[in-house]
């Protein structure tokens, strides 16, 4: 499976066709191999799946941790969650939307935006 039916896609924007078409093609790439070394078994075919979970699968699941926060919030909540929103750059914005949490880029938003830095932690605090 690959796209929204395997579930790659961000629920903060409801698209996937980016990661459907990136690991479509790591998919073929893969069949193609097992198919020209004659071993189309469930471990030759196994590299495509490890390469989409190790690099987007984190990022669908925090993208998921958000939406599920967002669904839960107040009208007074989400005014503060947009104000907070609208003070991103616009790298930071699409940083944010793409659910891409790396650690230098985290650092790097707490640093920019401590606020936001302290209420993420409050509720990742909260959360646990």
């Amino acid at each position: 499976l690959v796209g929204d039916t395997a579930g790659m896609a961000n629920p903060l924007v409801l698209e996937g066709i980016r990661y459907a078409i990136k690991y479509g093609r790591v998919a073929g790439d893969t069949a193609s191999k097992a198919i020209k070394s004659g071993d189309t078994s469930e471990k030759a075919l196994q590299h495509y799946e490890e390469t989409w979970k190790k690099e987007i699968e984190p990022k669908i699941k925090s993208a998921h941790k958000v939406q599920a926060r967002w669904l839960g919030l107040s009208d007074d909540d989400w005014d503060k969650e947009i104000g907070m929103i609208s003070n991103l750059t616009a790298d930071e914005f699409l940083d944010f939307i793409r659910a891409d949490f790396t650690v230098s880029k985290m650092i790097k938003l707490a640093t920019h935006h401590p606020m936001l830095a302290v209420r993420q932690l409050f509720n990742i605090v909260k959360g646990a």
